[in-house]
């Protein structure tokens, strides 16, 4: 029996593990090996009614200890004396597809999949030393050691501030209702968090009203959301032509496009706008909140929480506190970021913060490999290969290279030795990412994407105007060469007290780019791989 808040599961090979005590014996002869594979592969949390569809409860009761000393059920074996369940292949090799897209290349979901797939064949003493052995070999790897790592650190982040006192946040305001705004005021409406959002027209608005409606059928699709659920969220929605009907609310954030002069102007409206006590909040990605602050009466209140694109999706938010943020406001953003099922990490003021300023740095590191003899399609296949989701030339071209090259000449300004210079005539010719059907790669009608001859030449061409020498770079020197240029940044942020801890830059890295799980972070492969 269990209550209806009871979740379970087998979540050992998020730990690099497998089920012990018997877990990958018993669960498949109570509900057969099809859904057993399902749980013990993904490791995945399940409720109540779920577990009592499966087979894995008897019932659900409010107080399931009273009504499970109250059943009679009629006598069936122990699991341990149960026979043999049916094979089912076909569920086993969907449950292996899904464990390798949501663990890829980690070990233990294949191992655990296995044992339950040999149920079929194996008795239960077997079975047990099997299980036994291979929960053993797969503690002491590599792969354990930095899972635990990372599922310790994330234990210690979410406790970074003491939020007990802290009340829920009910109402909320985001300005902006672009890609980045719409997923912000749709995470906010999932944690039960009533949205003014604010536009500038009736046109945007509508823009807007639109795109939230978008992600709700998307939730329903991917089965995050049930359409009641959907059009719940929807109807807690209130649109708004600029901020003189804003409703009273306990925090605002702005994101509107990078622009300091908007940003400023928009921040003032809302404190103007908003209760004294109201905290607000910028979701820029690189500007110097301080800055940003300036023209307000009480710059103590802004805060920074920069939330990762798509917002509903990414589980990231970098908590910016500034030099004189009040605590109360910085408690505030890190409690909403909680509520929101988000991961919060604490972070000071530099360009960038810390996961745009490690990605920056990644970036600058493979334009000059470019340089240097090695091609967008080669460093993007050898970061592939290390295990991260995308290269940097494949990120770039989704976000669009002229937002990167605005950011070089920002800070760099242009000269006759600046590798950004290859990036302008890229820019210049069209080439500005995919959205073009062009940039560091071509993409055809189905979004392949392709390398590209022109982007080859323009290289070759500045690599031969600087002078570089030209070498011959393996996969794996590629890889090493721009995971130490990360590893150095993030050394640096760490002395320079933007972050607190190690363990902070490696969250940021997994859970905001995609850096492999199971090499347990930049930091901690850096000091635990053989290279480090």
């Amino acid at each position: 029996m269990a209550a209806p808040s009871a979740r379970l599961a087998l979540p050992e090979v998020k730990l690099g593990v497998v089920p012990g005590s018997g877990g990958t014996q018993r669960l498949p002869r109570l509900i057969g090996i099809g859904p057993a594979a399902g749980i013990v592969g993904l490791g995945e949390m399940f409720d109540a009614a779920e577990a009592l569809r499966l087979g894995v409860i008897d019932g659900i009761a409010e107080d399931a200890v009273a009504a499970a000393l109250a059943l009679t059920p009629p006598p069936r074996p122990r699991l341990s004396q149960a026979p043999n369940p049916e094979p089912a292949p076909d569920a086993v090799a969907a449950a292996r597809a899904a464990a390798a897209r949501r663990h890829r290349r980690q070990a233990a979901p294949e191992a655990a999949i296995r044992l339950v797939e040999e149920t079929a064949t194996t008795g239960f003493a077997a079975g047990l030393d099997a299980e036994r052995a291979r929960f053993d070999a797969l503690r002491i790897t590599p792969e354990a050691r930095a899972l635990r790592h990372v599922f310790f650190a994330e234990r210690v982040a979410r406790r970074a501030l003491d939020t007990q006192g802290e009340a829920p946040v009910n109402t909320a305001v985001v300005v902006g209702g672009g890609l980045m705004g719409a997923g912000i005021a749709f995470a906010l409406r999932r944690a039960g968090i009533a949205v003014a959002l604010v536009e500038t027209g009736g046109e945007a608005a509508a823009r807007a009203e639109a795109t939230l409606a978008r992600l709700a059928d998307e939730a329903v699709g991917r089965g995050k959301a049930t359409r009641a659920e959907a059009e719940g969220f929807l109807a807690g929605m209130g649109y708004h032509i600029g901020m003189a009907t804003l409703p009273p609310a306990e925090i605002a954030i702005e994101a509107v496009f990078e622009d300091m002069g908007l940003k400023q102007r928009v921040l003032a409206e809302l404190e103007a706008a908003l209760p004294a006590d109201a905290v607000l909040a910028t979701n820029t990605s690189y500007m110097d909140i301080r800055q940003i602050g300036q023209g307000l009466r009480d710059p103590a209140r802004l805060i920074g929480l920069h939330f990762f694109s798509p917002a509903h999706v990414m589980p990231l938010v970098e908590v910016i506190r500034t030099g004189i943020s009040a605590p109360a406001a910085v408690r505030r953003g890190f409690a909403l970021a909680l509520q929101m099922d988000k991961m919060p990490v604490l972070a000071r003021v530099c360009e960038g913060f810390i996961g745009n300023r490690i990605l920056a740095s990644l970036r600058d590191a493979a334009e000059l490999l470019t340089m240097q003899g090695a091609t967008p399609w080669d460093i993007d296949a050898a970061m592939e290969w290390f295990g991260m989701p995308l290269g940097p030339f494949a990120t770039q071209d989704l976000s669009g290279l002229e937002i990167g090259l605005a950011r070089r000449r920002r800070l760099h300004g242009t000269g006759p030795g600046d590798t950004s210079a290859a990036i302008g005539h890229l820019v210049a010719a069209g080439r500005t990412g995919r959205k073009a059907g062009r940039g560091w790669y071509d993409y055809g009608r189905d979004g392949r994407r392709t390398p590209s001859a022109e982007t080859a030449d323009i290289l070759a061409a500045e690599a031969h105007r600087l002078g570089h020498p030209r070498l011959a770079l393996t996969r794996d020197e590629i890889a090493r060469r721009l995971i130490a240029r990360m590893t150095e940044e993030g050394r640096a942020i760490l002395a320079e007290g933007i972050a607190d801890r190690p363990e902070d830059i490696d969250l940021v890295m997994i859970h905001g780019y995609g850096f492999p799980r199971e090499k347990g972070g930049l930091m901690w492969h850096a000091h635990n791989s053989p290279a480090g």
